[in-house]
């Protein structure tokens, strides 16, 4: 067998968004707090704290009041606010800048002008890292905007409240009927005359501000100009950022309002006016945007979405590092065909192998999940699944190589091919003499107790008598398609001697990237 030759450039940077996690932020590694700061946090905790918690709750219920009076009589939610209703909505900006003052936000540094809603009706914000942007996002244009947010926001004390009062456009991500309505309604209140900005967080949910994950096309199928602004937080001591994978947010406030003095830079950047071609192309309107943006910030772009924390959240379920579930969805599901549910499928598969729940697998993990010794042959099967060669599989690279090389191999074509071939009596059936005379053959090392550990995974207790049936084999196979590269091994040379000079791995690996 001909040593794998290295694989091409595109491949070995293939793994550069692994190595970052958009939604992480930890007090352990990311904020670090030292001596003095603890010092000083416990010295605020009992002079300042106290002060700022009074101060925020009267400013909080002050802003609720505002929007129960801007209820008041209203019986169609559906028209914009008039008159007197209007007027008193000019009080929120300034209350959402009394409540950043009340966090520590002495001065807020603004740099450009919020454009007009005839000049640009939508305004998309980010990066969105911290429960302050929306705050952030109220005081930062001349009226309260109609928001776009998730539907649970809803319920939360005051703070739904004061969404629904303003108008506010609720959607729910499990739900595609809900999103398609969203997409309707930003396009109706962006069109019609009277509504205020149409404001957008178009990453929709928080990240840690190490990149701009992606944006949502909701603000962009209308096709019409957009506003971007931008927040920059440059505290010396990073409190603020709350992920899913950091600190609570209860902490997070704590800690925030323990800090003398924090830092807030407003960025209003020129009006984005789409061309034709991205007016007929949403996504890129989006993704084109988003690049203006990560210039302005200095920050790159990752292809994570809110379907990568699902994926981190069945990562915790299955005891592995949060890390694992990192895949840039969109991007592998747009290219590989794959949905979130066979990828929550594959990672549970993933967490077999994964023995010490590490969030990679070795060769040593691969051979004990398939009952089968190290060999050459193995290792060569390995390596199409390592497409960096570092000598680990992550789950990035074991769902690349399940779509594009076990899957489409594992077809009945070959199952026949191979049961025919292990069964060596041609009975129907095959026995353990069967698979040990096949195994003996090809791996060199086999020893009994591989068969009978094999056979036993493949039929069952109590048809072990009589072996194992075509269906039973299948039914295997289908939930370990693993197997069919080897069994591909055994029936087709012409297959095996492509992976020779890795032509086959790397062109799969490719069209992934």
């Amino acid at each position: 067998m001909a040593q794998r030759k290295s694989q091409p450039p595109l491949l070995r940077a293939a793994s550069f968004a692994q190595g970052i996690n958009p939604f992480s932020y930890d007090y352990e590694n990311d904020l670090k707090l030292t001596v003095w700061q603890k010092l000083k946090i416990g010295f605020n905790t009992v002079l300042l704290l106290p002060l700022r918690v009074v101060f925020l709750v009267l400013a909080v219920v002050t802003a609720w009041l505002v929007s129960i009076v801007t209820m008041i009589g209203l019986s169609d939610t559906n028209q914009p606010h008039t008159g007197w209703r209007r007027r008193l909505s000019h009080a929120i900006p300034r209350l959402c800048r009394v409540i950043l003052f009340g966090f520590g936000f002495w001065r807020v540094r603004t740099k450009g002008s919020c454009a007009s809603r005839d000049e640009a009706p939508l305004i998309v914000l980010a990066p969105h890292s911290t429960y302050l942007d929306t705050f952030a996002a109220g005081m930062a244009l001349p009226l309260p905007a109609v928001s776009v947010t998730k539907a649970a926001n809803a319920k939360i004390p005051f703070i739904g409240s004061m969404l629904k009062a303003f108008q506010s456009i609720f959607v729910s991500r499990a739900e595609r009927q809900s999103r398609n309505l969203v997409v309707n309604k930003i396009k109706e209140r962006a069109t019609t005359p009277g509504w205020p900005h149409v404001l957008i967080f178009p990453e929709g949910l928080c990240a840690n501000r190490k990149a701009l994950v992606k944006f949502k096309s909701g603000a962009f199928y209308p096709g019409l100009p957009v506003q971007p602004i931008i927040f920059r937080y440059p505290n010396k001591l990073d409190t603020v950022t709350w992920t899913f994978g950091g600190l609570s947010g209860a902490y997070s406030v704590y800690l925030t309002l323990c800090q003398f003095a924090n830092f807030l830079e407003i960025e209003y950047l020129p009006v984005y006016k789409p061309s034709e071609e991205e007016k007929a192309n949403p996504c890129l309107y989006a993704s084109n945007v988003r690049k203006v943006m990560a210039k302005a910030l200095e920050l790159p772009t990752a292809e994570h979405s809110f379907e990568d924390v699902l994926l981190m959240m069945e990562s915790q379920k299955l005891k592995m590092p949060l890390e694992a579930g990192i895949v840039e969805y969109h991007k592998l599901r747009d290219k590989l065909k794959m949905d979130l549910p066979q990828m929550k499928e594959l990672i549970s598969q993933f967490s077999e192998m994964d023995q010490n729940k590490d969030g990679n697998i070795d060769i040593k993990e691969f051979a004990a999940y398939l009952k089968l010794p190290i060999t050459q042959e193995l290792q060569d099967v390995f390596s199409m699944y390592d497409r960096n060669g570092d000598g680990l599989v992550n789950f990035r690279e074991y769902v690349i190589s399940m779509a594009l090389i076990s899957n489409p191999t594992n077809t009945e074509e070959t199952l026949k091919c191979a049961f025919d071939l292990f069964d060596v009596n041609c009975d129907g059936h095959i026995d353990r003499k069967d698979l040990q005379l096949i195994l003996e053959s090809a791996f060199h090392s086999v020893d009994s107790s591989h068969v009978d550990e094999l056979f036993e995974t493949v039929g069952t207790d109590a048809t072990a008598a009589d072996g194992v049936s075509y269906e039973m084999f299948k039914q295997f196979c289908s939930k370990r398609p693993e197997y069919a590269v080897l069994f591909r091994r055994f029936t087709d040379d012409a297959f095996y001697s492509d992976l020779e000079d890795a032509s086959y791995v790397a062109a799969a690996h490719e069209k992934a990237d």
